[in-house]
């Protein structure tokens, strides 16, 4: 077996290896989920303090010579060090300010733009569609909404009132909604996405084991 070879053996057995450690917590939390663990805190953490340490030297050491406006998000980031002395704590609060307001304003515009604005043009879309299933779409997004955002509206007004039918199938139509939501949203970004990352790794124990073939 050659050099090369011999390292991708070893790093697919430490793979295999730290995959059943993980896996193993579903039992009982054994030695081997906690060498896990504490290996993956250990290695991420390294490797988050090079990455920011790399990332200070390229975007703002190496080009301050040729840009003196660097200077100032540098002075607000050595600023939060003054956090651990008490006398110039006071010094830490200007760069979390400008980090909050700015990680806020960006947020915000992120947030209407991205999801505010999507949702108000698809709320008002025309019924006369020449397909059936877009107008039932469309339709269903309108009742949906009005449904979720009378639910809260209802929370935090009054809750009594004529229209009591109305009202009640309204509650019904938004809880109802954000259950669908939600279900949808677990099984789409959250069961998929592991799944496939456990298919991933069941595939690669079986492989080094050659149960099954390599990619």
């Amino acid at each position: 077996m050659s050099l090369e070879a011999t390292a991708w053996w070893i790093s697919d057995a430490i793979a295999v290896f730290m995959t059943i450690a993980a896996i193993s917590y579903f039992f009982k939390r054994t030695i081997f989920f906690r060498i896990c663990e504490s290996t993956f805190v250990g290695v991420a953490t390294g490797w988050m303090l090079a990455l920011a340490v790399r990332n200070i030297v390229d975007m703002a050491i190496t080009p301050l010579a040729r840009n003196l406006s660097l200077l100032v998000p540098i002075l607000l980031g050595l600023a939060y060090y003054s956090r651990l002395t008490k006398r110039y704590f006071w010094l830490s609060r200007f760069p979390v300010s400008v980090l909050v307001g700015v990680s806020l304003g960006v947020s915000v515009y992120g947030a209407v733009s991205g999801n505010l604005t999507i949702q108000l043009i698809n709320l008002i879309q025309p019924l006369n569609n020449k397909l059936w299933e877009v107008n039932l779409g469309n339709a269903l997004m309108f009742i949906m909404t009005l449904g979720t955002l009378y639910y809260f509206f209802w929370f935090a007004k009054s809750r009594t009132g004529g229209l009591q039918i109305i009202k009640q199938n309204l509650l019904r139509i938004g809880r109802w909604s954000m259950f669908f939501a939600m279900g949808a949203g677990y099984c789409g970004n959250m069961l998929v996405c592991h799944y496939d990352v456990l298919y991933e790794r069941m595939y690669s124990i079986m492989a080094f084991f050659h149960l099954v073939p390599y990619w």
